[in-house]
């Protein structure tokens, strides 16, 4: 197995979600339990979505988008049976410009609207037609 070409920093920090639960109290005068239910009801509305085939963005953060795979017939050379293999759903994700920017670059100002969420069916997205001349 080859190596990873990249490692994370031996000075790479931690933190979880209950302590930014904590901080976001902090700042907003609301209780942890509060914060924390809040946090948790947007995690599990991302993923339901997610599940039902939604492409969800969160503007200039990060967007996960459902890959549907399709099932298919695999022959065995172990065994020389005949398997099906159900279709599936994998997750893309990709982080977001804002996110990158500002993470990389040590001078950037934070954006005011760094997440927004939008969710639409991906079979729904409507095809560009590139102009010709």
């Amino acid at each position: 197995m080859p190596k990873a070409k990249y490692k994370p920093s031996s000075k790479l920090k931690s933190i979880d979600q209950l302590s930014i639960a904590k901080i976001v109290a902090t700042r907003l005068g609301m209780s942890v339990s509060q914060v924390v239910e809040v946090v948790e009801m947007e995690q599990k509305i991302t993923m339901q979505h997610v599940k039902n085939n939604y492409k969800v963005i969160k503007k200039n953060y990060i967007t996960f988008i459902p890959i549907v795979k399709p099932g298919y017939l695999m022959h065995s050379r172990l065994d020389s049976n005949t398997y099906e293999v159900p279709e599936r759903t994998t997750i893309r994700t990709k982080v977001g410009q804002g996110f990158k920017s500002y993470v990389s670059d040590n001078s950037s100002k934070m954006p005011d609207n760094i997440c927004r969420f939008v969710d639409r069916k991906e079979k729904d997205v409507k095809e560009i037609k590139p102009l010709t001349a």
